[in-house]
């Protein structure tokens, strides 16, 4: 329907789900409408603020990817595309960013998801999970910028499990007959 004052009552009756932290329906009230970014952005924004303080940081996430669907080749994009990566980087537990990966497999963000991941297991010193973490994102994202950085990274820890790949262990008598020897 387009009513005069249609826009309006979106907004009311979107205020009035956030307020009853429903925050869902109010972001789906503006789904399917067209134009009315002033009004989206403070809604989206808001949806966002409460995630934060909430500190459901993997619900504000997904409400900034919808919203960089629609603000993208605007001013907003760059600010969005920060919030995105300082709550990848910042906020986000090891869970979380698998949700991510696996939510968004082969899109953004699931590229900065995959190389948090890397350098979480990397300072674990976690070889085996660093190592099949580059390999998904090589095989996702085989042009980006960090593909090459992770295929050597990849190599350099293919290189340290060979060298460790076999214990050998020897067993001493330190009591008994043989403890001589």
């Amino acid at each position: 329907p387009e009513e005069p004052h249609i826009h309006t009552t979106r907004n009311a009756l979107s205020q009035i789900y956030l307020r009853m932290g429903k925050i869902q329906e109010a972001l789906s009230i503006w789904d399917e409408v067209a134009g009315q970014e002033e009004l989206k952005l403070s809604l989206y924004n808001r949806a966002v603020e409460i995630y934060t303080e909430q500190e459901d940081y993997y619900k504000a996430l997904h409400v900034l990817t919808q919203k960089l669907k629609w603000v993208a080749n605007s001013p907003e994009e760059t600010s969005t595309t920060e919030a995105i990566l300082a709550i990848i980087r910042n906020r986000l537990s090891e869970a979380n960013l698998h949700k991510v990966v696996s939510d968004f497999s082969s899109k953004y963000p699931a590229d900065e998801a995959l190389i948090r991941l890397i350098y979480i297991y990397d300072e674990q010193e976690s070889y085996y999970r660093e190592e099949k973490e580059i390999r998904r994102f090589v095989s996702f994202f085989p042009n980006h910028p960090y593909s090459e950085e992770a295929e050597n990274a990849g190599k350099a820890i293919q290189t340290k499990l060979k060298k460790n790949r076999y214990l050998i262990a020897a067993v001493l008598p330190l009591s008994g007959k043989l403890a001589p020897f």
